[in-house]
């Protein structure tokens, strides 16, 4: 089985695809990076590299990243989002990676990631773990999880750690 980790430069889509031993995609130069280049902003399906399980793993991420440029960050987070789902669920098993703001907030990070899993949970052969904050503590078990959730092939939306609650300063 062949598994693809798009975002493989990030906090979560590096680990993953150390531990899944799988081919990846980055959006640093290829000159240097033994990943796949890939433009989320400006990609043609041509670009994709082909999988058996692609794990989605990039993203503008936060909620004050979010706010600073949202137009940016919804053509990443929703549009480059869907736009790959729809293309991998044709013929391969997809995981997406959501979050649990999308239960209570309403800032732009958490329309973005509802939009997103709104549309991805109508497509056949996508998992979407909505997660709550992500550490250097809990990484491994999130990476269990997609890992179950993608060998596997589980589709639906799978609730993982703890429930996220507003930060209080």
């Amino acid at each position: 089985m062949k598994e693809l980790v798009v975002g493989a430069d990030g906090f979560i889509g590096s680990k993953l695809q150390q531990e899944l031993n799988c081919e990846g995609t980055s959006r640093k130069n290829p000159l240097y990076h033994q990943n796949h280049y890939l433009d989320l902003s400006n990609f043609q399906e041509s670009d994709l590299p082909r999988a058996d399980v692609v794990y989605l793993c990039f993203g503008v991420n936060g909620s004050l990243t979010c706010a600073q440029n949202p137009q940016e960050s919804f053509r990443i987070n929703v549009d480059s989002t869907i736009k790959l789902a729809k293309h991998y669920s044709k013929s391969s098993f997809v995981v997406w990676i959501g979050s649990t703001t999308v239960e209570w907030s309403t800032d732009h990070y958490a329309r973005q990631k509802l939009t997103t899993e709104t549309v991805l949970r109508t497509l056949p052969n996508v998992s979407i773990v909505r997660a709550g904050r992500v550490t250097k503590e809990n990484l491994d078990d999130l990476i269990y999880t997609l890992k179950g959730l993608g060998r596997n092939k589980i589709p639906g939306v799978k609730l993982w750690g703890e429930d996220e609650k507003p930060y209080v300063k």
